[in-house]
């Protein structure tokens, strides 16, 4: 939509999903989801699902990439600690 208003401007676009124990994670609605999210993912591998698209001139580029992400077993303080420091 944006590329569309503004057809001679350069539009850059990305975001990113997590996937774990068969769950797609995106950004928490609150803190407790937060906690939960992070809870599933102490001591654990999982997918980071990254798209980005450039798009200019009426030309469109869209690219993808996973990685796979290992977190260190989170303790209770360490995980309501970032909750609490961070914005949701």
């Amino acid at each position: 939509i944006i590329a569309e208003r503004f057809p001679q401007a350069l539009v850059i676009a990305a975001d990113t999903t997590v996937y774990a124990r068969g769950h797609i994670l995106n950004k928490p609605r609150d803190s407790q989801e937060a906690k939960w999210m992070l809870e599933t993912l102490s001591g654990i591998s999982h997918s980071v699902f990254t798209g980005v698209s450039v798009i200019y001139e009426g030309q469109e580029i869209t690219k993808s990439e996973k990685t796979t992400v290992r977190f260190a077993l989170l303790r209770e303080e360490q995980i309501e600690y970032y909750i609490k420091t961070q914005p949701i």
